[in-house]
């Protein structure tokens, strides 16, 4: 059998595999997907690291409802529904790419739907586009 892959192993794997097709931006986002994954499995599964097989659906829905009930101590709201799926997106695809590359026989994903929810966001007023220019 092959040697067992950690979730820590995986992230680090699409870091340096990533990190040239990525834009900075995306790595960032990367980056933090990968602090709230970690501070789910200290908090919540109180491990520091879980083998990628061991990702099953119940991992994957006890994270998303942390992510949900997550309470922000550097910026007011807590994650809206699309924020949650982005996180749960950027977990998927890593998981993806170990199936790919047969760490594990399938992804527990496969039976999660993401779902995003439309938003309007509008046009700026007179006044908040007045802001942004004065803005030093």
């Amino acid at each position: 059998m092959a040697e067992r892959k950690s979730l820590k192993y995986l992230i680090d794997y699409h870091k340096k595999t990533q990190s040239n097709i990525l834009s900075n931006g995306t790595l960032a986002h990367y980056k933090t997907t990968e602090k709230y994954l970690m501070d789910f499995l200290s908090s919540v599964k109180k491990a520091d690291d879980v083998y990628i097989e061991e990702i099953d659906y119940q991992f994957i829905t006890e994270f998303e409802h942390y992510l949900r009930s997550f309470e922000p101590k550097d910026h007011q709201r807590p994650m809206s529904h699309n924020v949650v799926m982005k996180h749960m997106t950027r977990l998927r695809k890593m998981l993806n790419m170990a199936t790919k590359l047969e760490w594990i026989p399938g992804n527990a994903f496969n039976r999660y739907a993401i779902s995003y929810t439309k938003v309007d966001r509008g046009h700026l007023t007179e006044l908040e586009l007045q802001t942004i220019i004065s803005k030093k």
